[in-house]
């Protein structure tokens, strides 16, 4: 007893650093595939989220349609800079357009009464530097001629350039009627 103990042989330290390597390994899987499934946890959670908001953004648009719908007002957007205007389906409804209608500047004076296209023109030009459009006239829905008061509000670059127009359409022509 009095002997030192020999040291282990190549085979039983090869054999332990095995088991250490194996118990490492299956400790780092175990911890890979918990972080795993938490994340998918989480991403599923995301999921439902997004598809509640979504779900809300839809109700709350419809809702906006039905209002606009109401009132006969339509809106859109006009990019000034690429002249592409975007409108609602109320806006597409006043002109006699298709839903999701786009167009530009010509494609609406286009539509504008011939004895009112010079008026409308003007106003928009003056719009152009004051940042404002207010103004009401004639269109032309196929045949019919519909009254509408179009406000916009512009938006300028810092040099003073005009980037786009966020505005309304209302069909007014029961009311020109009236």
């Amino acid at each position: 007893g009095f002997l030192p103990i020999p040291p282990p042989s190549p085979t039983i330290l090869h054999g332990i650093l095995q088991i250490i390597i194996f118990m490492l390994s299956t400790t780092l899987v175990v911890i890979l595939v918990r972080s795993y499934q938490n994340r998918l946890k989480e991403l599923a959670g995301l999921g439902r989220d997004l598809a509640r908001r979504t779900e809300e953004l839809e109700a709350s648009r419809a809702d906006l349609h039905r209002a606009q719908a109401v009132a006969k007002t339509g809106s859109w957007v006009l990019d000034i800079v690429a002249d592409i205007s975007y409108l609602s389906a109320e806006a597409c409804r006043i002109f006699g357009l298709p839903p999701d209608t786009q167009g530009s500047h010509d494609d609406y004076l286009a539509r504008v009464h011939a004895d009112d296209r010079d008026d409308v023109a003007h106003a928009w030009q003056a719009a152009l530097k004051s940042g404002a459009f207010v103004h009401e006239h004639r269109i032309m829905v196929g045949e019919t001629i519909r009254w509408v008061r179009q406000e916009a509000e512009l938006e300028f670059a810092a040099d003073g350039t005009p980037q786009r127009a966020v505005g309304i359409s209302q069909d007014i022509t029961e009311r020109k009627a009236a």
